[in-house]
């Protein structure tokens, strides 16, 4: 299964145009938070993901 990012939708086949890194994943969920999403961590952390992209995380 492909891990999409919750911020931004980058997946593991498609990383985001200067680069990422999966900063949390869940690969049985299919979903994530790369590193240019930071900010996501946190909500990420107290189990407010979701298995959609949230919008544009970053410029």
């Amino acid at each position: 299964m492909v891990s999409t990012c919750i911020g931004c939708g980058c997946d593991d086949l498609h990383a985001c145009p200067t680069g990422c890194q999966w900063l949390r994943v869940d690969r049985e969920r299919g979903d994530g938070v790369c590193s240019q999403c930071g900010n996501l961590v946190e909500a990420w952390d107290h189990n407010a993901r979701r298995g959609k992209a949230l919008g544009a995380a970053h410029g």
